[in-house]
């Protein structure tokens, strides 16, 4: 059974309503914001986890994946037999376009990007195929094809 101290901080992160600091473990009141006042119907906004994210080994961070996108689609080496269609890489993947697209998107002032886990680890996968030649691209009249390192991704993320 919890202690009534404890117990009360609880009752009030759950509420949005931190006043006094509960006791330091890894759900700890003071990593957690909330987004906004309790609602009327005493309901707050969703948690943010305010924990600093620790890199995956094997993910590229997210300046490394807007790099290399916007290499795939403006830079001069990209063109001609080693370009990248952007919406057939996101096909491929099992991505919508407009995820690869917004992920490309520039920073707007005071905001950060923050590409989900989900789509770091595709990106990741398809950006290190393509930098090493296993993954290429052809255009045979107005279609594209695939060829080389081709992998299918079920709707969990798995290979």
């Amino acid at each position: 059974m919890a202690s009534l101290p404890r117990l009360e901080a609880t009752v009030r992160r759950l509420m949005g309503r931190v006043t006094s600091q509960a006791p330091a473990s890894s759900t700890s009141a003071a990593l957690w914001v909330y987004e906004g006042e309790p609602s009327e119907g005493g309901r707050t906004a969703p948690l943010r986890d305010q924990r600093p994210r620790q890199p995956t080994p094997g993910l590229l961070t997210d300046d490394e994946i807007v790099r290399a996108l916007r290499r795939f689609r403006y830079d001069p080496e990209f063109r001609g037999p080693k370009r990248v269609p952007l919406r057939s890489l996101a096909e491929l993947i099992g991505l919508s376009h407009m995820t690869v697209y917004e992920a490309m998107r520039p920073d707007r002032p005071g905001r950060r990007r923050n590409i989900s886990e989900f789509t770091r680890a595709r990106l990741s996968w398809a950006i290190a195929a393509i930098s090493e030649g296993r993954l290429r691209f052809r255009r045979t009249k107005h279609i594209w094809t695939v060829e080389g390192d081709v992998v299918t991704f079920d709707r969990r993320g798995r290979r």
